[in-house]
């Protein structure tokens, strides 16, 4: 059922995208079936607004509300660098796991980073998306996931570099992170893994 609310001839459903999670809009006063048009549509803090509708709440356009259609992304990934440092075997690695979250893994922790990968982290919608790690630099340690193919999100996902003898090995690898069916990418980051066994 569209919304029945229109700008141009086009429903506010072809305008904006749906709301799936996180926060929501103040309430707007419209309403569909008894329910409030800010439980329908996606907060803008999760996309980027579209030109002005011509529907106004307290004065202000719904557009500055909602994410215009095909913007919303519930994705984040910072480039960061996960460096460890140990006197035996040591490893430092990055999971993207399958409830949404991310962890910094290292030989003796595993640091949970929150607000990333997934910024309201649910293991039903994280089970929709696909990560593909490539290399810019070094290597990953055998054993470790693969890169160059879309791993799908419903399984936690670990790159990681170690070092077993004297020395340091770093690798900096490239994350994208997509939609499954889509080839649009909906996060990126860059990621360095420094293992140093001392």
């Amino acid at each position: 059922m569209t919304s029945g609310y229109r700008s141009g001839g086009v429903d506010f459903d072809d305008l904006f995208d749906p709301y799936i999670i996180g926060p929501k809009s103040i309430n707007t006063g419209r309403r569909i079936a008894g329910v409030d048009l800010s439980q329908r549509y996606a907060h803008i803090q999760f996309g980027t607004k579209r030109a002005n509708v011509g529907h106004r709440v307290g004065g202000v356009d719904v557009s500055n509300l909602w994410a215009a259609k095909g913007t919303a992304s519930y994705l984040k990934l910072s480039d960061q660098t996960i460096e460890e440092v140990e006197a035996g075997s040591v490893f430092a690695g990055i999971r993207l796991n399958n409830t949404g979250t991310l962890d910094q893994v290292m030989t003796d922790v595993t640091v949970p980073v929150p607000g990333e990968w997934m910024i309201n982290p649910s293991s039903a919608e994280a089970a929709n998306y696909e990560a593909m790690a490539s290399l810019v630099s070094g290597t990953l340690s055998t054993g470790s996931a693969s890169t160059g193919a879309w791993l799908a999100l419903s399984v936690s996902r670990l790159w990681r570099v170690q070092q077993q003898i004297a020395g340091s090995k770093q690798t900096t690898i490239r994350i994208d992170v997509r939609r499954i069916g889509s080839t649009v990418n909906m996060a990126t980051a860059q990621i360095t893994l420094i293992a140093t066994r001392a």
